[in-house]
């Protein structure tokens, strides 16, 4: 597995370099685009500031999709195992990668929305595609295209291998059937990586709206869970309730959980049922288990007498 994460770690490091550049080419024409058109300003605040009613939940429920973009942080707590030092280098990895990564996207987002203001597309799931031909033309669409073939590699290169390596623990320990507890002959979690392509095929029966709503059901039930977790350990069972504490154990995590949680219920309707639906599927999976750990309590315990 270490080899695999090197292996892995080399591949995609050129996937992202190719992927940063197309970016900042992007983000440059727009800039250009801006000088050449005197009646747009340059500096303006105008994307922060919109006045709309109802600003607020279009807001959320913009939130609630585009913050696909910013789940590639959690993939890499999976690859602990293969990682040097993991107390260390975990949590600056996720707080730089967060970091990073939203500034880029709002310096980004700014630029193009001060180039194409507005929301009006002939098709909004490919509405970069129309913002990069009127900044540059035809040829930079097709650079464009190219960045997004790349970006689409690396982005599933990265889920098939976060999402195979849980997936692998999960069968070792047991929870999953061990068959995804296996390597194969590349010391490579085949089985679980086969299981997530085949997973993964049923986005093209979806939308982009529905696809991405499915996986960020799971990431924002994820964090409420993780923020109630944070209260229920720390502010409640081993009770640090200074003022200091109190803030960082009550009520930042609390603030977390509300968001996400109303993040949560803005999703599309249709992957909110999805993603309920799975939900029940590994809460049946895991009373079986209990259920069945329990049998065998009692069975040894009944040898024993």
């Amino acid at each position: 597995m270490i080899a695999f994460a090197a292996l892995f770690a080399r591949r995609y490091l050129l996937l992202m370099t190719v992927q940063l550049l197309i970016v900042v080419a992007f983000a440059t024409l727009a800039v250009h685009y801006l000088y050449g058109d005197a009646s747009r300003p340059f500096w303006s605040l105008a994307p922060f500031l919109d006045q709309r009613d109802q600003l607020l939940p279009i807001l959320v429920a913009g939130a609630a999709v585009a913050c696909y973009s910013f789940l590639g942080f959690d993939a890499i707590t999976t690859l602990a195992g293969e990682t040097l030092n993991p107390q260390r280098s975990i949590p600056r990895a996720i707080m730089l990668i967060t970091l990073s990564g939203g500034i880029l996207f709002i310096l980004v987002a700014w630029c193009v929305q001060l180039a194409h203001p507005g929301a009006t597309f002939h098709n909004t799931d490919s509405a970069a595609f129309e913002i990069a031909g009127n900044i540059d033309g035809d040829v930079f669409v097709t650079l464009f295209m190219i960045g997004l073939v790349f970006g689409q590699f690396a982005s599933g290169i990265s889920a098939q291998a976060s999402a195979s390596r849980m997936i692998y623990s999960l069968g070792c320990d047991g929870v999953l059937p061990r068959l995804l507890g296996r390597l194969g002959r590349f010391t490579t979690p085949v089985n679980a990586i086969v299981l997530c392509a085949t997973v993964a095929l049923l986005a093209l029966m979806m939308n982009v709206t529905t696809s991405t709503s499915f996986i960020n059901f799971g990431a924002f039930l994820a964090f409420t869970l993780v923020n109630l977790a944070v209260i229920g350990h720390y502010y409640l069972r081993l009770k640090r309730r200074g003022v200091w504490d109190t803030l960082r154990y009550l009520v930042a995590p609390a603030l977390g959980a509300l968001s996400s949680w109303w993040l949560l219920i803005s999703l599309d309707r249709t992957a909110i049922m999805l993603g309920s639906a799975w939900l029940v599927l590994g809460a049946l999976r895991l009373l079986w288990l209990r259920l069945g750990n329990k049998r065998l309590a009692l069975h040894a315990e009944g040898d024993t007498k």
